[in-house]
């Protein structure tokens, strides 16, 4: 059975000349998927999920209900990354059911245009003016040029911003891990590459960026990064296999613009991401098993793997030269594992 190692550290940290107490709590423990789980004796019984939907978690509250205890091997954030079309979705959603997370599909435009009541923001753009229209995915594919364009990928920032809050809480209150597909701290994928083709403005550049500075690094980091990579030919014949008319027959996920987000993606994010989470790259050219491609090297390669509320310290990790991270190929169900160097 799976041991718990659970070490608490109080740092004295000088704050106004007096000092403040803060505890970091480190666990030490595998990750597990179902079959694991079955084969071992049942777990110790933990607190039920705390119901932060209609309850506050309060000081008064958090002095007798440590939302750690709540916390097992698998209360970690996983982020699915990949391009366009390279089946994230499909994916995410089979490690979240067999790991017990829960899993996040991918933020939209949704989130901000759907209201509570079911109302759905667009149907009224008939009849306001153009410059207060709604502007999504749709109609970004189909006018990548057009004015609002900037305006949505800030918002789509904002939004990946609020679900990656909301995952956060869920896993903080209930103990459950959480499977996210991308995340705000690989969103600025998509704005480098509406820039490269210029979509978009160097003000909307540097508004957006601002905006990512004030907020995004406050939040906790992923534990665990899975890329599914996929070269730019392979990305352009999954966007025809999914037959949605405005991403085959739209104007924006050109040649040039996938391939400035296969580079910034691997040149810049993999390379950030991994001196803070964990990181597995797949070839997912000829697709695979999340049986075989995620749950024997998350089981097997994270067993050691540190779930902590602060994040591995960038100036503490050697610069590298080029990323430098472990591929895992899966083709015909193998197991090959290669290195992959992007220079």
């Amino acid at each position: 059975m799976a041991t718990l190692i659970r070490t608490t550290i109080v740092k004295a940290i000088p704050a106004q000349g007096g000092k403040i107490a803060g505890c970091v709590v480190v666990q030490n423990r595998s990750i597990m998927g179902k079959a694991f789980r079955s084969s071992l004796p049942p777990p110790p019984p933990k607190p039920a999920p705390f119901d932060y939907v209609n309850k506050d978690y309060t000081w008064l509250r958090s002095l007798t209900d440590r939302t750690t205890h709540r916390f097992d091997e698998n209360s970690k954030v996983v982020v699915v990354e990949g391009p366009v079309a390279a089946g994230k979705t499909q994916f995410a959603a089979a490690l979240a059911e067999d790991l017990g997370m829960k899993h996040f599909p991918e933020a939209n435009m949704d989130i901000h245009y759907k209201r509570p009541n079911g109302i759905d923001l667009r149907q009224f753009d008939k009849d306001i003016p153009e410059d207060t229209r709604t502007f999504d995915h749709v109609n970004f594919n189909r006018t990548p040029n057009h004015r609002l364009a900037g305006n949505f990928q800030i918002m789509m920032f904002m939004a990946r911003y609020g679900q990656y809050i909301d995952a956060l809480a869920h896993l903080l209150n209930t103990g459950q891990g959480v499977v996210l597909e991308r995340s705000p701290y690989s969103d600025f994928v998509f704005l480098e590459a509406m820039f490269s083709q210029k979509y978009i403005s160097k003000g909307v550049r540097s508004v957006y960026y601002e905006l990512r500075g004030q907020t995004i690094e406050d939040l906790m980091r992923p534990h665990l990064v899975i890329y599914l990579d996929l070269p730019v030919n392979k990305v352009q014949e999954a966007i025809k296999a999914r037959k949605n008319d405005y991403e085959s027959g739209g104007k924006a996920l050109t040649e040039p613009f996938l391939t400035e987000m296969e580079r910034q993606y691997k040149h810049k994010y993999l390379r950030d991401i991994s001196t803070h989470a964990e990181l597995l790259v797949y070839d997912w050219t000829g697709g695979g098993e999340v049986e075989v491609a995620g749950l024997f090297n998350i089981e097997s390669g994270l067993k050691d793997a540190l779930l902590s509320f602060t994040p591995r310290v960038p100036n503490l990790i050697k610069p590298v030269a080029h990323l430098q991270v472990k591929k895992f190929s899966m083709a015909r169900g193998g197991r090959a594992l290669t290195q992959l160097n992007e220079r």
